[in-house]
């Protein structure tokens, strides 16, 4: 459970920097991925074992086929992209807490001079 988990952590921003190199999500997505083989040696190797891994992604041959489950996650891409887009904002909530807590004692005292 807690493995899954952190596995979301680490595929969300790993899933939409993909998506937004090859846009995913906006292509017909075909059995095949080729975009795969155009990575560096490096991430090539890292992103086709992760995916292959999470059964997304099945290799046969020379060529790397998405799975049913694969297809699943990157037509889908998009609605994690929404989620992730939260991060920076809420990342500094205890900031935008206390800037609004601010603002709310000054607008009280503002309401006790009127009176």
């Amino acid at each position: 459970m807690v493995a899954d988990f952190l596995d979301g952590v680490l595929l969300l921003p790993i899933l939409n920097a993909l998506n937004k190199t090859f846009n995913l999500s906006r292509n017909n997505l075909s059995n095949e991925i080729p975009w795969l083989t155009t990575l560096k040696p490096g991430v090539y190797q890292d992103i086709s074992t992760l995916l292959i891994n999470q059964r997304w992604v099945k290799r046969r041959d020379t060529k790397f086929l998405l799975t049913d489950i694969g297809r699943l996650f990157f037509e889908r891409i998009l609605i994690t992209a929404t989620t992730a887009s939260y991060t920076p904002m809420l990342s500094q909530m205890d900031e935008l807490y206390l800037v609004m807590y601010s603002r709310y004692l000054n607008g009280m005292k503002a309401v006790k001079n009127c009176i």
